[in-house]
Order: C-alpha cells, then sequence, then structure tokens
C-alpha cells in the first residue's frame, strides 16, 4: 500500500455544512465477515498508530462506543523519501474492478475537529489511471445530533446544492471537480459523466500529522465497519449505510 499512497497526493479542499438527519440507525454492530472483508490497517512511521477503540463520543449514528482512532506521527525529516501515514483497506477494495455506475456506499464520520489538509480521505484509483480524492474537507456534512462534534462523508448518498456541497476531485484523463447537485450524489456526477469508467481499487488514507477519529467506513464493497475489523455491517442498499 505504500506506493499506492505516494501516488495520491491530495489537493486542497474545501468544506461543507449541511445537516444530516438526525435519527440513529439501528444497525448493530455488524456480523462476522471472512479475510476477504476484514478491515485491515497499517502504519509507517514511529510513533504513527491506528486502531480501533472505545471513546467518550463516538457517531452518534451508531448505537457502541467505537471508533477508529489514526495517530500520525510528524516525520522528522520529510525530504528522506520515508512517508509517515496510515491507510485502511480491504481484500476486497483492492479488487474491486465494477463500473462506477455500480458502485455504491462510499462514505464514512468523522470527527468534525479533526479534519486538514487531505485527512482523512478515501483514495480510488481507476482502470484508466485516473485517481480521485474523497477527502472529509470536501463533504463535511454536521450530524446534528452530534451538537457539531461529528461529521458525515457521504459521496454517493447525499445530494444537495446548497451551502458547500460535496464534491470529488480527480486527476488524469477526467481529472476535475465533480459536485452533488440536489438530485445527484458527487458519485452519480462522475459516473454519468464517465459511464464506461471502472474501479480498480480503493483505500483510506490519512497522511498528514495529528489525531483522527472516524467510524462507519464504507468502501464502496457491501459492508461498513463501525466497531472493529473483523465484523461489518451488510450495505444492501445505498440508504442502508
Amino acid at each position: 500500500m505504500r506506493n499506492n499512497v505516494r501516488a495520491v497526493v491530495l489537493v486542497g479542499v474545501v468544506a461543507g455544512l449541511m445537516m444530516v438527519p438526525t435519527t440513529a440507525f439501528a444497525e448493530g454492530n455488524g456480523a462476522r465477515v471472512g479475510a476477504y472483508h476484514q478491515l485491515r490497517l497499517e502504519r509507517f512511521g514511529q510513533g504513527t498508530f491506528a486502531a480501533w477503540q472505545r471513546v467518550v463520543k463516538d457517531s452518534p449514528l451508531d448505537t457502541n462506543s467505537r471508533a477508529l482512532v489514526v495517530t500520525v506521527a510528524t516525520d522528522p525529516d520529510p525530504a528522506d523519501g520515508v512517508y509517515y501515514y496510515a491507510d485502511a483497506y480491504t481484500r476486497a477494495s483492492l479488487n474491486i474492478g465494477k463500473p462506477v455506475g455500480a458502485v455504491t456506499n462510499l462514505s464514512y464520520d468523522f470527527q468534525s475537529n479533526q479534519v486538514g489538509g487531505g485527512a482523512p480521505r478515501i483514495s480510488l484509483i481507476f482502470a484508466n489511471g485516473d485517481v480521485a480524492y474523497l477527502a472529509a474537507s470536501s463533504c463535511n456534512t454536521p450530524i446534528a445530533v452530534s451538537g457539531g462534534t461529528w461529521g458525515r462523508a457521504d459521496f454517493t448518498g447525499s445530494t444537495t446544492a446548497t451551502a458547500l456541497p460535496c464534491t470529488i476531485y480527480v486527476t488524469g484523463i477526467t481529472g476535475g471537480t465533480y459536485t452533488s447537485t440536489a438530485t445527484q450524489s458527487a458519485w452519480t456526477v462522475y459516473a454519468t459523466a464517465h459511464p464506461t469508467q471502472v474501479l480498480n481499487y480503493d483505500f483510506m488514507v490519512w497522511d498528514e500529522p495529528g489525531t483522527w477519529t472516524v467510524d462507519r467506513v464504507s468502501l464502496g464493497t457491501g459492508y461498513m465497519y463501525n466497531s472493529d475489523g473483523r465484523h461489518a455491517v451488510r450495505c444492501r442498499t445505498e440508504a442502508s449505510c
């Protein structure tokens, strides 16, 4: 994964301000999944850490008290070619191979005061080599019942054209910005513009120094992780995760 992260350098993005529904999802903690769908964590750099933990306040959209906490240490020598970062992926997310129009549930919840640069984000690699960046700072939808402490980045489900809507940044042949409308998510806007594009693989990445807390992570594989990497909620529809 290390080379993949090097290839997906973030560009600057802006934050959105819309509100999401205040009703918590009765999703539970999910069921045990096999190795192919287990969420795996990697970390690089001394002092960098990533683990599911009990937290005082996790996402109010689930019913447990666990979240994925990531700390990226400050790189003491940025010029030495050694990058400090953490990432999360499943074997399934590294083998998607689907037309973009068939991909759903690219989303995650995050602590609102822990957004900086491109962290956290989902990075996606398309079949033609193009790269997309799904950063929290470009799809920052406050979760009302959290009192402003949590936000949601839902690139495949959020449809809004008001305030600052969700935006996907893409580099390569299909490069540009793709922004949600009142009837289409940012992902649908991209898929409509490039219907033959294929998503090869994706992963979540943190490559800015600091501590980041995320929850309810879904990488477009039909599963969402809200308690640990070995259990997942089945995403049978876009609205279910």
